[in-house]
């Protein structure tokens, strides 16, 4: 029953794993930190950000896995509930207003490194934990909200908001490397 939801999800964060290696090969630090414009993100704030976001939700998937409520025969096919729904709108790749990060989410103004590395690792985690989810229910088991606690998420809510909202972040870092001042080579046949 799940498995038409997951795969999915799983096919896209690969997907999106290979797109961010393509978007940063043969970048220079400079490239991979420079900023369009004082407020905007750079590539790497925007893989930090994605990483932080990560991290954020790893304890309280980690628990929903946990709970291991199974889905069954009579199981309510997943769907997102009415706040889910707008989550998902928002920080989705069809959201157009920019949000400002809660502070549980917001990348370092000068990452140390680029964050792919980090990017790819937490992929991988959330593809982990996504096949672990195959046989249980998407609806009954919940993780908290790491920006408001008392929020709960289904645990299919939280994959849905995790892959679209990455989507989301790397289109802004393609927007960013497609800037006619960024300092780096352009990208030719890349898209997010």
């Amino acid at each position: 029953m799940n498995q038409d939801l997951i795969d999915p999800w799983i096919a896209q964060n690969k997907e999106q794993t290979i797109f961010v290696q393509r978007l940063v090969l043969g970048l220079s630090s400079e490239a991979v930190h420079w900023n369009p414009a004082e407020r905007a993100w750079s590539i790497a704030q925007c893989l930090g950000h994605l990483n932080q976001t990560a991290r954020a939700y790893s304890q309280g998937i980690d628990r929903a896995l946990a709970q291991g409520v199974r889905v069954h025969p009579g199981s309510a096919p997943f769907a997102p509930g009415w706040v889910g729904r707008k989550v998902i709108q928002y920080v989705g790749p069809g959201g157009t207003k920019a949000l400002k990060a809660p502070g549980v989410f917001r990348p370092e103004p000068n990452p140390a490194t680029d964050g792919v590395e980090d990017f790819v690792r937490w992929q991988g985690w959330l593809i982990n934990r996504m096949g672990a989810a195959r046989l249980l229910d998407l609806n009954k088991n919940k993780v908290p909200s790491p920006a408001l606690p008392m929020l709960r998420f289904k645990l299919g809510e939280c994959f849905q908001i995790l892959v679209d909202h990455t989507q989301r972040h790397l289109h802004q870092a393609l927007v960013v490397r497609s800037h006619p001042d960024f300092p780096g080579p352009a990208l030719e046949g890349c898209s997010a």
